[in-house]
């Protein structure tokens, strides 16, 4: 009997190990998953971005009455990226400190540009809540302006799709979809191609100078009012899984002119910077092995654990039947024993 009730007990215990584990399967991919897969809070990204053929204007000189245009400058763009408060359980604040230099020159004659771009995203989707609003801070001392951000820029939401998506560009503070291209592969692993180009647009920046100065033709002392434009074209490779930029190429151009299309305007920034061969490397890294964390976590372990329930659970089912066959069986081998004579002849005579 303490054989049968032991292996009773053990088929019970294998069908309520099956069960724990085939649950646990189920509640990972639907309830947990969701609650694991969002944007890290600890977040500390140094990226730099490099172009050796940069146009450049040369704003020092035009306090001197002169409009300079330096081509072939080598230009580098460091961009520092942290996570920062507010941020909880579903939402994170990331910063994003930009600065653009050019190498032939030091100090603060070498700063091109420089910005402080802060937004508050949701840390499932990747894209902007709007409370706080963002800002974007372009004089250290003058505080952020508010900016209405609506699209991803640091990184995609988790698992990709083949379409497009929203993206803020900073420094045109607008947002437009960028573009599914193309699934390709970096290094061997699978990335998804994204474009976009943002025709020329005016910026709201304007400047008056001599037409001498810009160097137009007609009147060299007539005065003329130049606006600001901007132009770009943005290509980015995305890891699907993790949502992760690991490359990207982007030219942009700012040039003064009186119209979008104007046949003598003047360049104020045109650049192609690329990120280096380092930056590539790192980003890559980082996004293979956040996406094994992920699939391990969303697929792998879901189907272990629910393979290993479901063995566990047709195991406990067949030993708890084959121990109730065997005790059906014992039950009907069993026979009374006949009436031994002698105890016939002692009942009678004691009658």
């Amino acid at each position: 009997m303490a054989t049968v009730r032991t292996k009773r007990a053990a088929a019970l215990g294998l069908i309520g190990l099956g069960a724990g584990f085939t649950t646990v399967a189920v509640l990972i991919p639907t309830y947990a998953a969701p609650k694991l897969v969002k944007t890290p809070l600890s977040i500390d990204a140094p990226t730099v971005a490099t172009d050796n053929n940069a146009t450049l204007l040369d704003m020092g000189a035009i306090d001197t009455g002169k409009v300079v245009i330096n081509s072939g400058v080598a230009v580098t763009v460091q961009q520092y990226v942290t996570g920062e408060e507010p941020s909880n359980s579903d939402i994170v604040t990331i910063q994003s400190t930009q600065k653009v230099t050019r190498d032939d020159r030091e100090g603060d004659a070498a700063v091109v540009s420089a910005n402080v771009y802060r937004v508050t995203v949701d840390r499932a989707t990747a894209l902007p809540v709007q409370d706080p609003p963002a800002t974007i801070q372009r004089y250290a001392d003058k505080p952020g302006e508010e900016v209405v951000a609506e699209g991803v820029n640091f990184k995609f939401p988790f698992h990709l799709q083949k379409q497009s998506y929203p993206y803020f560009d900073t420094l045109a503070r607008e947002t437009y979809p960028i573009d599914f291209v193309e699934t390709t592969q970096i290094d061997g692993t699978e990335v998804f191609h994204f474009s976009h180009t943002i025709d020329p647009m005016d910026t709201g920046g304007k400047l008056t100078l001599p037409a001498s100065v810009w160097g137009l033709s007609g009147d060299p002392d007539a005065q003329v009012l130049m606006h600001r434009f901007y132009t770009a074209k943005r290509d980015l490779w995305v890891e699907p899984v993790t949502g992760a930029i690991v490359a990207g190429n982007q030219y942009a151009r700012q040039y003064y002119a009186r119209t979008a299309d104007d046949p003598e305007s003047v360049t104020i920034v045109e650049m192609a910077p690329a990120l280096d061969a380092q930056t590539k490397s790192e980003q890559l890294a980082q996004a293979v092995r956040y996406k094994r964390l992920i699939v391990w976590g969303t697929q792998y372990a879901p189907m272990g654990l629910g393979a290993v329930g479901v063995i566990s659970l047709l195991g406990g089912a067949a030993l708890l039947w084959r121990n109730r066959q065997i005790d059906s069986t014992a039950g009907s081998d069993v026979q009374v024993a006949a009436p031994h004579e002698d105890y016939d002849r002692i009942s009678t005579a004691t009658h």
